[in-house]
């Protein structure tokens, strides 16, 4: 018989992202992997998988075997004590926490689904602290698309790496609006040089991006390992994803156009701005929730209308240009504006069918968001 003891709550932190991701619903959907000091959890759907550890009192000798990862997870949550004791012995994993006590079964470990990981060494690795791309990841991965898209390399999330200018790009888009955030990167963090220009380019689904945000959320700093065909990230948990196939659309001359033209500049203030479009889309038409903006000197008139009713509102802006009226989803506006961190917004628009611009800098990053207007 093989027992560990461990906490309750560092336990169930830990195999909390992983149950998620089982592939199958079966006691070798979470593989249970014990070195000396170490005891690792792992799950996979064969596109991600994920590895978490926990280190463990008194050396162990090695051993790897299987539970159901749903079941594991639910048990470890609603156990009332603080320590949980492991026990592995005969084909079963008794679980006893307090006066509770639990006994399930156990599968092989070649059982457990195999993750195709890339032969060879890795092609670069990148150091970043977690809390850029947490950050990076919020602000864009809202814009990936629901429905599926036209081109299916918009279903996923771009990460644009340019070592020479030091900056990391997380792009998402649906068809209809545009996120870009860029990290910033000191050239410290590469384990690489390189004389070359090159940028490098990876898709990962929405799915391994939205799991991947997850998986970070409680470490400090981690390492960006780039394969042939998947990408890690890692501190001591490991995080793999395969890559996702396709070629992303040519974006940057078109957003260099809408730069370069949108001339026409309004100052609102965040938090009146979305609450005024929120209530005026409450009459808006359901599927694709218009608004109309109607700017003119140093006012802003939001308005909607449907078979329901109308409804409008009037806010005090700074804008000194010709008058534009100009509709938009308001979903859509008020998600890529509500990641703005400033209490001032500048608006940047041109005519009536021309995307609208905002930017926001930061020390460490900057963010940009493009959406197309609804033809009125």
């Amino acid at each position: 018989m093989i027992t560990i003891t461990l906490d309750r709550k560092n336990l169930y932190e830990k195999i909390k992202g992983i149950q998620g991701v089982a592939w199958i619903d079966t006691q070798e959907s979470c593989l249970i992997d014990v070195k000396q000091d170490l005891i690792g959890f792992a799950s996979t759907n064969l596109e991600l998988f994920i590895k978490t550890y926990l280190p463990i009192e008194n050396n162990c000798q090695d051993f790897k075997t299987c539970v159901n990862a749903k079941k594991f997870y639910e048990i470890i949550k609603n156990l009332p004590d603080d320590t949980v004791t492991l026990d592995f012995d005969n084909g079963y994993c008794l679980i006893q926490s307090g006066k509770s006590k639990f006994k399930i079964l156990t599968g092989k470990e070649e059982y457990f689904p195999k993750f195709e990981m890339d032969d060879g060494g890795c092609d670069y690795s990148i150091f970043m602290p977690a809390d850029k791309l947490i950050k990076a990841l919020d602000k864009v991965l809202y814009a990936l698309s629901d429905q599926g898209s036209i081109n299916h390399a918009l279903d996923n999330l771009l990460i644009k790496d340019n070592p020479m200018a030091t900056t990391l790009e997380f792009v998402a888009s649906d068809g209809h609006r545009l996120a870009i955030y860029t990290i910033y990167m000191p050239s410290s963090k590469y384990d690489f040089e390189t004389d070359e220009e090159n940028v490098y380019s990876y898709l990962i689904t929405k799915k391994s991006a939205l799991e991947l945000k997850k998986f970070i959320t409680f470490k400090n700093h981690l390492q960006m390992i780039v394969f042939k065909n998947t990408i890690c990230f890692k501190e001591t948990d490991e995080f793999y994803t395969r890559l996702a196939s396709g070629t992303y659309p040519n974006y940057e001359p078109i957003i260099a156009q809408i730069i370069q033209g949108n001339n026409k500049v309004a100052v609102v203030d965040k938090e009146s701005f979305i609450n005024a479009v929120k209530r005026v889309s409450i009459v808006s038409h359901e599927i694709n929730k218009t608004v109309i903006l109607k700017f003119t000197k140093d006012q802003l008139e939001i308005k909607a209308n449907s078979d329901i009713g109308d409804a409008a509102e009037k806010l005090d802006i700074k804008y000194n240009d010709d008058e534009l009226i100009i509709a938009f989803n308001a979903k859509y506006l008020i998600e890529g504006i509500s990641r703005c961190e400033k209490n001032e917004i500048e608006l940047k628009l041109d005519t009536p069918e021309s995307a609208l611009y905002l930017e926001e800098k930061y020390e460490d990053g900057k963010y940009q968001y493009f959406l197309m207007p609804i033809r009125l």
